[in-house]
């Protein structure tokens, strides 16, 4: 007997109604939901965003204290060097690092200290000179000349531990007491202690300082460049030098350390003395090198 449309739609209805059952029947957590077995399906079959085996941990640091301008402070150290070329050289250093050097030459009683600390905060200064020698592929004596240039252009400033030292005078001159480089030379800055010297920073952030500050500025410079000089000390004259070693005769002025070593001196007070012009005094030992 031919079977009726809705007997065969009828029979479809049940057989979809069962199939849909065992479909969603995994799904059914009570009673036929075994949980174990679901997750070994999703184990195999999630293979669009597998779930990572550790957790990992992004930090956003939502400070501001990552940007450039507000970690660094610029400073512009320029210069005519000895044949009347201009030099400009634009550096950064860390922000509070004249705060730093101040508390750091306050507290040290020789000159290494300073030197030290103080090498770190003028690294871009110094890679930039370094930069400058190799591109003009300057000489030996040439270099020298380009780095103690750029400190002998300013201006000498007297610099005293005395916090009632200023003005003075002084055998080789008067000098006031406003603390500021005057085109004459004869500025005065009292109450620098501990021992009358600013720190290589200092004398770069201030351009202001007397013979052994600018010795221990060219000194640290040269030094990191990897010069062999050293900071030469007269007690007879109570003066400072630079001293250069292993560059031959050079004038009859030289110092020496305490194995003999000789360092040829070189006068950093002036724009008009070059190295070789003789420096008063017999003493002259090496206070750091």
């Amino acid at each position: 007997m031919k079977r009726n449309f809705f007997d065969i739609s009828n029979l479809v209805f049940w057989i979809l109604l069962i199939l849909i059952g065992v479909f969603i029947l995994p799904y059914l957590k009570e009673p036929l939901y075994d949980e174990d077995r679901v997750k070994e399906w999703v184990t195999l079959f999630d293979t669009i965003q597998p779930v990572p085996q550790n957790d990992t941990l992004v930090v956003i640091d939502t400070s501001g204290t990552t940007i450039d301008t507000l970690q660094y402070a610029f400073k512009v150290w320029d210069w005519h060097d000895f044949d009347g070329n201009w030099h400009s050289i634009k550096f950064k250093y860390p922000v509070g690092s004249l705060q730093e050097a101040t508390m750091n030459r306050a507290s040290s009683f020789s000159y290494d200290p300073l030197y030290e600390h103080d090498k770190l905060i003028l690294s871009e200064l110094i890679e930039h000179m370094k930069k400058y020698i190799d591109t003009k592929n300057l000489s030996y004596m040439d270099a020298l000349e380009y780095v103690c240039s750029s400190i002998q252009d300013i201006p000498y400033t007297l610099v005293l531990d005395d916090p009632n030292g200023c003005p003075c005078e002084q055998s080789f001159g008067s000098f006031s007491g406003n603390c500021r480089v005057q085109s004459d030379g004869d500025g005065c800055c009292e109450g620098v202690g501990p021992f009358g010297v600013y720190s290589p920073f200092e004398f770069v952030y201030y351009e202001t300082g007397d013979c052994d500050t600018r010795a221990l500025l060219a000194y640290t410079i040269l030094k990191e460049m990897g010069f062999d000089v050293a900071v030469m000390v007269s007690r007879s004259e109570h003066h400072s030098v630079l001293g250069v070693a292993n560059i031959g005769k050079f004038g009859d002025s030289y110092g020496k350390n305490a194995y003999g070593k000789k360092y040829y001196l070189w006068e950093l007070t002036s724009e008009s003395w070059r190295f070789g012009q003789g420096v008063g005094g017999n003493d002259w030992k090496a206070d750091l090198e």
